[in-house]
């Protein structure tokens, strides 16, 4: 099995959450996963997550033609999603290539507490009892990377060639993850990012191949009306 890896990082512009859902008595309700060497943890299904909402806002973009999400299935809509986000790839179990999606790693930042409170509008004091304090992580950036593991990476891209030009432009196009991200917290810009076969990320993005991506949505998503 081949392995072809998409490295990134993204640089952090606000505190960014990325809880465990524990506490650390006495400091903060809301502790952040960090790993053994003291940094911050993004699991991998968070930066799945992340991604896969750039990439269905791009190709809702190229496509109006994409349905949307069921009530009952998470499963994207659109084959090219299903091929990257579904856990099988979109092929059944076992049969074919598919992306892995690590953890991702904070560098060079460090853990803050950040507390808040609702207001009493009438007293315009702290209403009582709703204190809340946090762990967040402040600066630096987060390192990740995705796999396609594939037995033969040539003929994957052959048959899909504006797969791997969607996923490089969602990660470029990322601008939040982990937790709390309504109230602001988790804003990134994707300062980095290399293929380690293929065209390179830069040419990944080019109108050209962004047109080619458009062409390529709205036929698989025309094919799958017909098939449906």
């Amino acid at each position: 099995m081949s392995v072809l890896r998409i490295d990134w990082e993204w640089r952090l512009l606000d505190f960014l959450h990325v809880g465990t859902g524990l506490s650390r008595a006495g400091y903060a309700a809301g502790a952040v996963r960090l790993n053994s060497q003291g940094n911050a943890v993004l699991e991998g299904g968070g930066v799945k997550g992340a991604i896969r909402g750039a990439a269905e806002r791009l190709c809702r973009e190229l496509c109006r033609d994409i349905p949307a999400e069921k009530e009952s299935d998470s499963m994207p809509q659109h084959p090219m999603l299903r091929r990257v986000f579904s856990p099988d790839g979109g092929r059944g179990r076992g049969s074919g290539p598919f992306f892995r999606f690590p953890d991702a790693f904070g560098s060079e930042g460090h853990l803050v507490t950040l507390s808040s409170t609702a207001i009493n509008v009438e007293t315009g004091s702290a209403r009582q009892g709703t204190l809340r304090t946090v762990e967040a992580w402040f600066g630096g950036s987060l390192r990740g990377r995705v796999e396609l593991h594939c037995p033969d990476l040539e003929a994957f891209e052959a048959a899909h060639p504006a797969d791997l030009d969607m996923l490089t432009a969602a990660i470029l196009a990322t601008d939040a993850v982990g937790g709390k991200k309504s109230s602001g917290m988790g804003a990134v810009e994707c300062v980095s990012l290399s293929l380690s076969q293929f065209a390179p990320a830069a040419e990944r993005v080019s109108e050209a191949r962004m047109q080619r991506l458009k062409d390529r949505l709205q036929e698989e998503a025309a094919h799958a009306l017909l098939q449906a």
